[in-house]
């Protein structure tokens, strides 16, 4: 793991065996790991039950996380229900673009970042998830093969709205020589891929692919020795990334 700051960014790249990506579903105030970030993006659901409302959350597009153990029993319904009872097995969380049933993304290609059974990596425009990956996660994408992209024809075609991508801090996974970066900052122009500001802060770094994750209230980085940065309040996200 190298740990650095670049321009008003910060970044630490990681090989694909220290990644894991955990399904969450708390608040991001409670992550108690040595390096970790807020992951991808979800919604919020909530469900009357013996009288009471439950609220909690489902992630967007597609994802392979771990189970963490904190998946309320109404997620596991939804999920299960989505996926003919295969989401929820060997204590994985996998749902696909297609799987979701309440999904702006379904029957979309979206980039995703796939970690495969073997660590070998790569960004992929997919709606259904391969079956020999140890993990994925989608998200907004901002380079591709190391060229920036085009917001109305190949990044809004995908699902994306630009309710995500406001000004505001975020976190972005990136891959170069089968390494992952987790780049962490805050862009400061309405649209960062329309308006090429994030493309441009990252040009020299030649890196190969690179997807936008959740940000804005959801925002959170922790790295054991070197920052502990968020936005403010104790908001209950779905997913996390944790390094080491």
């Amino acid at each position: 793991m190298v740990r650095k700051q670049y321009k008003t960014f910060y970044i630490i790249e990681y090989t694909p065996e220290e990644f894991k990506l955990i399904y969450w579903d708390k608040t991001k105030n409670l992550i108690r790991y040595p390096h970790y970030f807020s992951g991808g993006f979800f919604a919020y659901y909530a469900k009357v039950v013996n009288g009471k409302k439950i609220y909690y959350t489902l992630p967007v597009a597609n994802i392979c996380a771990d189970n963490g153990g904190n998946i309320p029993l109404v997620a596991q319904r939804d999920i299960n229900e989505w996926t003919n009872n295969k989401g929820l097995l060997n204590n994985k969380v996998i749902l696909s673009c297609d799987e979701n049933g309440k999904d702006n993304f379904h029957n979309k290609n979206v980039s995703t970042l796939l970690v495969y059974n073997n660590n070998n990596i790569e960004v992929k425009d997919i709606h259904i998830l391969p079956s020999n990956i140890k993990y994925a996660i989608s998200g907004v994408p901002c380079i591709r093969d190391k060229q920036d992209v085009d917001w109305e024809h190949y990044v809004e075609p995908q699902g994306w709205k630009d309710d995500v991508m406001r000004a505001t801090y975020r976190n972005w996974l990136a891959i170069k020589d089968n390494n992952i970066f987790l780049i962490s900052g805050r862009t400061r122009t309405t649209n960062y891929v329309y308006g090429m500001e994030f493309f441009k802060a990252m040009k020299d770094l030649n890196l190969e692919d690179c997807i936008g994750l959740d940000g804005g209230g959801s925002y959170r980085l922790y790295s054991k020795g070197w920052l502990n940065i968020a936005t403010a309040g104790a908001r209950t996200i779905n997913n996390i990334g944790v390094i080491g």
